[in-house]
């Protein structure tokens, strides 16, 4: 090959990796330059209706939190979001300004009131939950055979009639789920035994806190590791 046929050559091959290199750079962002806008779903008649339905109502009950928590759970779970934003949690901070955390507290917690106005144990209206932290303790219960309504009926007695405490409910919680332990031991700097209905607690509180798609292997290796405790030391008294 010619001295002038290599050059060629080499020409050639420059020019496809500059060619390549100015492609990859067009497709790429610059460093700190934000991606692209999400430019939404189009939504059915229906969708949009439903989600317009359960924004009202965000709206105008957001401090009546049962009601908040429904209509997120109906966002959510039908995806409504999309029309607007490519996940729930962008979607919550945008557009409620509160983080998707909040917004599972509240689903939660609705969820939690709903089963204490229905089934048996079921609670009297009037005393019902008013506050999301009233009930984030209970939320705890929910996978175990412990009764929400049980414990929301001792808390109501023990506050006399008024308002229980967030504080009196989640001590209420922790001596259903066996977690009390020695005073002594807490001034001594020790670390307390947990009872085995506390290691099972132990166990739901870390179930509780992989509630998004990307933590699915690990909930799924707590959710046998609880299984394999259950066995060896029963179910939690109720």
């Amino acid at each position: 090959m010619s001295t002038a046929a290599r050059k060629l050559k080499r020409d050639k091959k420059a020019g496809s990796a500059a060619n390549a290199a100015a492609k990859l750079k067009k497709q790429t962002p610059a460093r700190g330059q934000r991606p692209a806008k999400y430019q939404g779903e189009k939504l059915s008649p229906a969708r949009q209706k439903a989600l317009k339905r359960s924004e009202r109502k965000i709206t105008r009950f957001l401090a009546e939190f049962v009601i908040a928590g429904s209509a997120l759970k109906d966002i959510r779970d039908g995806k409504l979001y999309k029309a607007s934003h490519s996940g729930f949690e962008e979607y919550c901070k945008d557009r409620w300004n509160f983080s998707a955390k909040h917004a599972y507290r509240l689903i939660a917690a609705a969820e939690i009131v709903e089963q204490l106005k229905a089934g048996k144990g079921r609670v009297s209206p009037k005393s019902l939950p008013q506050r999301e932290s009233q009930v984030r303790s209970l939320v705890r219960l929910s996978e175990t055979r412990c009764s929400p309504a049980a414990v929301w009926k001792q808390a109501v007695k023990e506050a006399k009639g008024k308002a229980p405490s967030a504080t009196l409910v989640s001590r209420l919680v922790n001596e259903r789920l066996g977690k009390t332990g020695s005073m002594a031991s807490k001034r001594r700097g020790g670390n307390r035994a947990l009872t085995p209905n506390g290691k099972i607690a132990k166990i739901q509180k870390l179930l509780a806190k992989t509630g998004s798609e990307a933590a699915g292997q690990s909930k799924k290796f707590y959710e046998q590791t609880l299984v394999k405790i259950r066995k060896l030391v029963g179910e939690p008294k109720s």
